[in-house]
C-alpha cells in the first residue's frame, strides 16, 4: 500500500490559483458588471432605473441561491465539478449578454450572473482552500478573495481597450471565451482534497486558534451574536461603501478629484485582502478582525469630515475603507473557520455570506434617504460609523464567549 505523502507548496499553489481564477470570474459577472452599465444602458435603450436594477437582481438572486441551493448543489456535485459547471455558467452568462438587445435579455443575464456569484463564490473556494492548507490558510484565502479585486481593475481596462474595436456584444463574447477557458482549467486542475492525489494538506497548524478551530462549533448563542454583527457589517460595507463617491461629490469635490480617489480602490482592496491573510496567520483571526474594524471605523469617521473639503483627509478615508473592506470577504471565511469545526465550516461560511448580503441589500437605499432629508450624506456616515461600532461589539462578544467555551 502506498504511503500518503505530505504535499509541498507547488500543488497547493495550483489549488490557490484555481481559487483566484474562480473569484476573478465571480467578480467579472457580479461586481464588475457595473463597469458595463453605461454601455448597456446606451446599447439596449434602457432607462437609468432599469440599468441600476441589473446589479440589484444579481445580488438578490445570489442571496436566494446561497441561502437555499448552495448546500444541496455541493452535495450533488464535488467542488471540482460544481465550480467548473458554475464557471461554465459565467461563459453562458456573457453569451446571453452578447445577444441581448433590450431589458429582458439583460435581466436574463443578471439572473444567471446571480447564480454564478453564489455557486462559484467565496464559500466553495474557502472550503477547498481549508482542505488543502493546514498553515497559511488565511493568506491563501486572501489571495483567492483578491481575484474579485483583480477583476475590478482588469475588466474596465479590457472594456476600454476593446469597446471601440469590436462593439459591446464583441466584448461580451471575448469575455465568454475567457470564462470558458477558466472553467476548463479549474476542471482539469482542481481537486477537492489533497488525499485524492495521495497528499496531505500543506503545512501544520502552528497556533492555538488553528488547533482548536477544527474541533468545535460555536454554540447557538455565540453564533447568533456573530450573525447579528455580520449582518451589520454587511450593511456598512454595502450601502456605506457604495455611496462614498456621491458623498464627496455632494460635499463639493470635483468629479476629477473623486475619480482619482476611487481609482485607488481596486489596488487597496487587493492589498487589504492579502494583508488580512498575512496578519491572521501571524496573530489570529480575532485580533486581525479588530484591526480591520478600526480601519473601517477610521474611514467612516473621516467621511464625516467631508464638509471640510480636505483632499488629504478624503484620500485617507478611501485608503482606510478599502483596506477594511477585507472584513466582508476573506474576513468572513477566516471568522467562520476560527469558530467552527471542519464539518461545520461550510455552513458557517454560507450563513455569514447570506447575512452580509441581507445587510447590504437592506441598507443600500438608507444613505440616500437620509441625504434627501438632511441635504447631505454626512449624517448618514455618522450612522454608518455607529453601526460599525455596534458590529464590532457583537463580533468581539462572540469571540470572547467562544474562546471561554473552548479554553
Amino acid at each position: 500500500m502506498s504511503e500518503t505523502k505530505r504535499t509541498g507548496l507547488p500543488y497547493a499553489f495550483v489549488i490557490c490559483l484555481c481559487g483566484i481564477l474562480s473569484m476573478f470570474c465571480v467578480g467579472a459577472v457580479a461586481g464588475s458588471i457595473t463597469a458595463y452599465l453605461p454601455y448597456i444602458i446606451e446599447y439596449g435603450g434602457l432607462t437609468q432605473t432599469q440599468g441600476s436594477s441589473i446589479f440589484t437582481i444579481v445580488c438578490l438572486v445570489s442571496l436566494i441561491v446561497t441561502s437555499v441551493l448552495l448546500e444541496p448543489y455541493y452535495r450533488r456535485f464535488s467542488y471540482r465539478t460544481g465550480l467548473a459547471l458554475a464557471l461554465a455558467g459565467a461563459a453562458v452568462d456573457y453569451l446571453i449578454y452578447s445577444f441581448s438587445t433590450g431589458y429582458v435579455g439583460f435581466v436574463c443575464g443578471a439572473l444567471l450572473g446571480g447564480v454564478v456569484y453564489a455557486l462559484a463564490g467565496m464559500v466553495p473556494v474557502s472550503i477547498v482552500i481549508n482542505a488543502w492548507f493546514a498553515d497559511h490558510t488565511a493568506l491563501a484565502l486572501g489571495l483567492c478573495a483578491a481575484g474579485t479585486g483583480a477583476a475590478s481593475i482588469t475588466i474596465p481596462m479590457i472594456l476600454s481597450a476593446l469597446i471601440e474595436r469590436v462593439s459591446l456584444p464583441g466584448v461580451f463574447r471575448v469575455m465568454a471565451v475567457l470564462m470558458a477557458i477558466i472553467a476548463a482549467a479549474v476542471l482539469l486542475l482542481l481537486r477537492d482534497r489533497p488525499q485524492q492525489m495521495g497528499l496531505t494538506a500543506y503545512g501544520t497548524p502552528h497556533s492555538a486558534e488553528q488547533a482548536t478551530a477544527a474541533g468545535r462549533d460555536a454554540d447557538r448563542r455565540t453564533m447568533l451574536g456573530m450573525l447579528l454583527g455580520i449582518l451589520m457589517l454587511g450593511a456598512v460595507t454595502g450601502g456605506g461603501y457604495q455611496h462614498v463617491s456621491v458623498l464627496y461629490t455632494v460635499a463639493g469635490f470635483s468629479d476629477l478629484q473623486v475619480s482619482r480617489m476611487l481609482s485607488l480602490g481596486g489596488g487597496l482592496m487587493i492589498a487589504g485582502k492579502c494583508l488580512f491573510g498575512v496578519i491572521t496567520d501571524r496573530f489570529g483571526t480575532s485580533r486581525t478582525a479588530y484591526l480591520f474594524f478600526a480601519f473601517l471605523t477610521g474611514g467612516w469617521l473621516l467621511c464625516c469630515l467631508a464638509g471640510r473639503q480636505s483632499m488629504p483627509l478624503a484620500v485617507l478615508s478611501v485608503v482606510f475603507i478599502n483596506l477594511g473592506m477585507a472584513l466582508s470577504t476573506v474576513g468572513l471565511s477566516a471568522i467562520a473557520r476560527s469558530i467552527s469545526s471542519e464539518q461545520g465550516f461550510g455552513r458557517a461560511a454560507k450563513n455569514f455570506q447570506s447575512f452580509t448580503m441581507i445587510g447590504s441589500i437592506a441598507f443600500n437605499t438608507i444613505p440616500g434617504i437620509i441625504a434627501d432629508a438632511a441635504g447631505s450624506y454626512i449624517p448618514a456616515y455618522w450612522i454608518v460609523t455607529a453601526i460599525t461600532l455596534v458590529s464590532l461589539a457583537l463580533v468581539a462578544a462572540a469571540f470572547i464567549r467562544y474562546n471561554k467555551k473552548v479554553s
